[in-house]
């Protein structure tokens, strides 16, 4: 008895769930209906067949099918295709690489086959070993089809030896070392006058000098010590800035 009860509930749930399926999917074919017409205006061709297909299977509307089935020719003789071939540098072919459409793997090899892309201006590149060989920018035409497109691998150009470039030297170089020679033309003034006067005035009173003729020849010494002890750190200074740059 409770069988029979639930038998005749799932024949009345029946066509309700029938019909929600067959609404759904008439949904789904006036999306496809629509998207695909839309696909095909922005020539994205290969993608408005697919979507055309979906629209023309037999659970769509008569009205809807008949209009995609049509329309998935009409498509299919406008997408347009191309061969591409590869050779090394003896010219020879390279099979094994993938084909790059944009930044799409459309072919694992390149073994003569017509391959569909939607037309326009693309990048079209291969890659071998996660490596770009060889890329070239094509001009796809609507309808055009197994177009050519032949590829040649170049030899590897020498590596440039690059030109050394002047480098700068710093503004601070530049002033520690005019720093360094005033220091050191100062360091020779005043050596050279420290000796004249010890050759001429305290040899010549060696033995009674005064004392202020001591300190004159000594102060001029000194000043010379500190010009040096100037003009070497200020020139350390200008070739540390050079080798730091």
């Amino acid at each position: 008895m409770r069988f029979a009860r639930a038998a005749a509930v799932a024949l009345l749930l029946l066509p309700g769930v029938a019909r929600a399926q067959t609404d759904e999917t008439k949904a789904q074919c006036a999306k496809d209906y629509e998207q695909g017409q839309r696909q095909w205006r922005s020539g994205k061709l290969r993608a408005a067949k697919e979507t055309l297909v979906a629209c023309a299977r037999d659970a769509c509307p008569e009205a809807m099918r008949r209009d995609c089935t049509k329309w998935v020719g009409d498509v299919e003789e406008r997408t347009p295709s191309l061969v591409v071939t590869l050779t090394d540098e003896s010219g020879a072919a390279l099979v094994d690489a993938d084909l790059v459409f944009d930044d799409e793997i459309v072919a694992h090899r390149l073994d003569g086959r017509g391959i569909d892309v939607d037309p326009g201006e693309h990048r079209l590149r291969i890659v071998r070993a996660a490596r770009v060989i060889a890329e070239q920018t094509v001009i796809v035409r609507e309808g055009e089809k197994l177009h050519a497109v032949s590829l040649a691998l170049s030899a590897a150009p020498a590596p440039r030896k690059e030109e050394a470039r002047p480098t700068a030297v710093p503004a601070g170089a530049w002033i520690a070392g005019g720093v360094a020679l005033l220091a050191l033309g100062s360091f020779t003034l005043f050596g050279v006058r420290g000796r004249a006067e010890q050759t001429s005035d305290l040899d010549a009173c060696r033995g009674h000098c005064t004392h202020d003729d001591v300190a004159s020849v000594r102060t001029k010494y000194l000043a010379a010590d500190v010009s040096l002890g100037i003009a070497v750190v200020a020139a350390g200074v200008a070739v540390w800035m050079v080798l730091t740059k």
